[in-house]
């Protein structure tokens, strides 16, 4: 790798990669961090029997989270040691921090280089978040089909803009506090959490930029508070599933600390959010004194921003021409298949509305119909 060594260590019998590399930190040097991302290309019969030369056989049908590793016992056979292949790394993903009652782990190690004193955190994040943006933008343009829904993820984000947001200093990365969600982080510097850059920032070298005191990185778990860093075993998560279990501003957990992209507000660095709330009906009598009602009771909440109905019908009704209620108007959802399940207007008309009018607001609260309020929202400020 470009900014680390990876030297290789036996550990001794029963010990952790972990502790084996710990131990192998020359003095004064940086830590020495367990390089779990290797254990996959460690796991070959031919590499383990060049690291102990003196094994028998390459056995191949065990597995377990200490594994690739030598042992003297496995199987009864005690008549010269054997190397043991992870033949289940899908499911039992080797571990820094496991240990084999009768096994010598094989072990990768990655030397740090000391970071420059005058490198901040937003600085270390930047420069690989610049890096691998720009792998994006030239595969992009080659014409690559990057893994699942990537490409459309980019083709929504371009990497060109999101640089430029880099390199304008438009965005500042920065780590929660243990425990913190990312709004709260970004809000206590003056600033907006911004979700699109937990997409850019979930993975393993982002992730080590942040927090160069990780000893591994682990892609096992998912959860809306990944990307994070667990500090009690200087663990780094990157979100298995980004698209299912997208990460959120809001989302926090105890032992984490999350890795933040925070920006200005849309009403600039030192005014107050603006709101925008939206709701969505369908052309009837029904729906017509709700939508009254509803606009008056915004009205005498005092809830900041506008109020927009969003109105499913194949064109606008006498409420939306004469100009009574503020609407947009969207044809209803229909399905090739005939499906006309008329709760799918919802996200239909709330998709066409932003496609359309491209709201500036920082926040849109959805809220149906048949909603009143009562008071004005004590986090509207």
């Amino acid at each position: 790798e470009m900014d680390d060594r990876i030297t290789f260590y036996r550990a001794w019998d029963g010990g952790s990669c972990h502790d084996a590399c710990i131990a192998a930190t020359p003095a004064g040097g940086p830590e020495q961090p367990c390089a779990a991302d290797w254990f996959t290309l460690l796991n070959f019969c031919s590499v383990l029997k060049v690291a102990f030369p003196d094994a028998g056989d390459c056995i191949e049908h065990y597995y377990g989270r200490d594994l690739p590793a030598f042992s003297l016992t496995v199987g009864g056979m005690t008549k010269g040691g054997h190397v043991l292949v992870n033949s289940r790394m899908g499911q039992y993903m080797t571990g820094c921090d496991a240990q084999g009652d009768h096994s010598r782990r094989f072990c990768a190690c990655r030397q740090k280089k000391s970071l420059p004193t005058h490198q901040t955190f937003h600085d270390r994040v930047a420069r690989v978040a610049l890096s691998q943006m720009r792998e994006k933008r030239d595969a992009l343009r080659r014409g690559t089909i990057l893994i699942g829904k990537i490409n459309e993820w980019w083709a929504a984000h371009k990497p060109a803009d999101l640089m430029e947001d880099v390199r304008e200093k438009r965005v500042s990365f920065l780590a929660a506090e243990l425990g913190q969600n990312c709004h709260d982080a970004c809000q206590g510097v003056g600033l907006s959490c911004q979700r699109h850059w937990f997409d850019v920032l979930n993975n393993c070298d982002a992730l080590k930029a942040g927090f160069p005191e990780q000893h591994s990185c682990s892609t096992a778990f998912y959860g809306r508070d990944l990307p994070a860093y667990r500090p009690e075993d200087f663990t780094a998560l990157v979100n298995q599933q980004p698209r299912t279990y997208s990460a959120s501003c809001g989302g926090r957990h105890a032992k984490t600390r999350r890795l933040c992209g925070c920006g200005f507000m849309k009403g600039g660095s030192t005014s107050s959010r603006t709101f925008h709330t939206v709701y969505n009906v369908q052309a009837s009598r029904y729906f017509e004194w709700q939508v009254r009602y509803m606009k008056l009771w915004f009205e005498q909440a005092a809830v900041p921003g506008r109020l927009t109905r969003l109105l499913s019908a194949n064109e606008p009704d006498f409420l939306a021409i004469s100009g009574e209620v503020p609407t947009h108007t969207s044809a209803p959802y229909k399905h090739a298949g005939g499906d006309f399940y008329t709760p799918y207007n919802k996200p239909w008309a709330v998709d066409r509305w932003l496609k359309e009018t491209k709201p500036t607001e920082d926040i849109i609260m959805i809220v149906d119909p048949d909603c009143m309020f009562v008071k004005k929202n004590g986090h509207c400020s």
